[in-house]
């Protein structure tokens, strides 16, 4: 059974200049790739991280955005605004933190949030029930909830891929009526895919049963997979490079399959920020960070953003984020605009450290696998020369058994046993007792992440020091 592609929530266009000719990349490589063509030439992006893209409009002359610390504003007169009216709409800080966050990700509007998953939730209320989003199955495991506890309860369908090829085949899939609930698994030939979809997609009132005298199950799976053809392909959702497992997935190729099949791209750019890596550019529609991580940098707030590439898409998520309230606070906003200031120093520290570390863990005898798409053995590493400029101070890596990987993380003493990434320390997680808990372990399991998985994010002390801390927590 085929049915004709579905009619995108927006029309998938680029914002103005994205999709102009190139600007030829710097020596370094930091700001390469497309760019957008002005009539005035934009400073260039580590400059913007600082000053915005323009001179402060503040009368004072403050070099530092003021905290505009209230919750409303005064009206000269009825009918009459000074464009500021509640904070919870808008306020000033977060609206200066907002205009660096469009123009470093080449978008229409940037809207913050008061975390990273109150930005992830908002988006997902542009889907109805009986929506269809094609998802990396290696996510962040607060993404994993969200998608299986609340947005599957309200009649969205979720279809995971492991790889580009995966979710290439699953977006054609579902854009002609024939997308599982797993395309890992239907891939596989697995023969318990049904029973996920059956899992996935509770059964419709509506749906009519099939003739006794088959048995409740079969009916369930019967009409699984009634819905899953019936259900409309919205949206492709990655993470890249992603949360632990260090894959990566082609943002353009994925953005020419979502568009071919009349959704859109959602792409969570949190471990490589907008100084390595702008999706906007490449082709999708909407982009999200936990600013909490790289872009406010100091493990001292929580935060979210959204980047939007089409005006009318931003009005939709502007009224959403008006309504349901998550938005960022001031002091906050000013936090994440005080962290932008040191993003391209900080990232290329992140990264320089990471690739020597990344390399030595490889070769150190406790360590059996290292996931780093900086390495050229990786199988992104191609996808990554072409779509970023660096690799980002993210690893993932096994030891030998559970025991060693515990010993590890009580031992560390500069590098810190926490969660959470980004930031100036060091620190070392077990994603399968903290970020990936509430993943079913078969899951956990088929993407390798299992109680021999560290997840290292380095921070910003010295090399030489991390790497010791490292050498006495693993032992020889």
């Amino acid at each position: 059974m085929t049915t004709a592609p579905p009619t995108p929530l927006v029309a998938p266009s680029p914002p103005p200049g994205r999709a102009e000719s190139a600007a030829a990349a710097g020596p370094d490589g930091r700001d390469g790739g497309i760019v957008r063509k002005t009539e005035r030439q934009l400073p260039r992006l580590a400059t913007r991280c600082i000053h915005g893209t323009g001179p402060s409009p503040e009368a004072t002359g403050a070099i530092s955005t003021p905290i505009y610390q209230t919750a409303t504003f005064a009206h000269p007169a009825v009918g009459q605004s000074t464009g500021f009216d509640y904070t919870r709409t808008a306020n000033p800080t977060r609206s200066a933190f907002e205009s660096v966050m469009a123009s470093l990700e080449s978008g229409a509007e940037a809207f913050a949030f008061a975390t990273g998953m109150a930005a992830v939730a908002t988006v997902l209320e542009l889907f109805k029930p009986g929506d269809h989003i094609v998802v990396s199955a290696d996510i962040y495991g607060g993404t994993y909830r969200l998608f299986e506890q609340v947005s599957e309860k309200n009649g969205v369908r979720f279809t995971r891929a492991a790889d580009d090829a995966q979710l290439a085949a699953a977006v054609q899939q579902a854009a002609t009526g024939q997308g599982s609930a797993d395309a890992a698994d239907a891939a596989r030939g697995a023969p318990e895919a049904e029973q996920v979809a059956a899992r996935l997609l509770p059964p419709s009132p509506d749906q009519p049963a099939p003739a006794a005298p088959a048995a409740p199950g079969a009916r369930r799976q019967v009409r699984a997979r009634r819905q899953v053809r019936q259900a409309r392909l919205a949206a492709v959702f990655v993470e890249t490079p992603s949360n632990p497992m260090m894959q990566v997935f082609d943002i353009a190729a994925a953005a020419k399959a979502a568009h071919a099949a009349g959704a859109l791209l959602i792409v969570d750019n949190t471990f490589l920020t907008p100084y390595f890596q702008r999706p906007l550019e490449l082709g999708a529609d909407i982009v999200l960070h936990s600013a909490s991580k790289y872009l406010a940098g100091h493990n001292d707030t929580l935060a979210g953003v959204a980047v939007v590439a089409d005006p009318r898409l931003a009005e939709r998520i502007g009224t959403l984020r008006g309504t349901i309230g998550g938005t960022l606070a001031p002091f906050d906003s000013w936090l994440c605009l005080r962290g932008l200031k040191t993003l391209a120093v900080r990232l290329e520290r992140h990264a320089t450290s990471a690739f020597a570390l990344a390399h030595w863990l490889r070769d150190h005898p406790a360590v059996t696998e290292v996931r780093y798409p900086g390495f050229e053995d990786h199988p992104g590493f191609a996808a990554s020369r072409r779509q970023a400029s660096g690799h980002g101070g993210m690893i993932a890596f096994k030891v030998q058994d559970a025991a060693t990987a515990r010993r590890v993380l009580s031992s560390v003493r500069i590098i810190q046993f926490a969660e959470s990434l980004g930031g100036t320390e060091s620190l070392l997680t077990y994603p399968v007792t903290q970020t990936h808990a509430d993943v079913p372990e078969a899951q956990r399991q088929a993407l390798g992440i299992d109680d021999c998985l560290l997840r290292l994010s380095v921070g910003l002390e010295d090399v030489d020091d991390l790497r010791s801390d490292l050498a006495a927590a693993l032992g020889s």
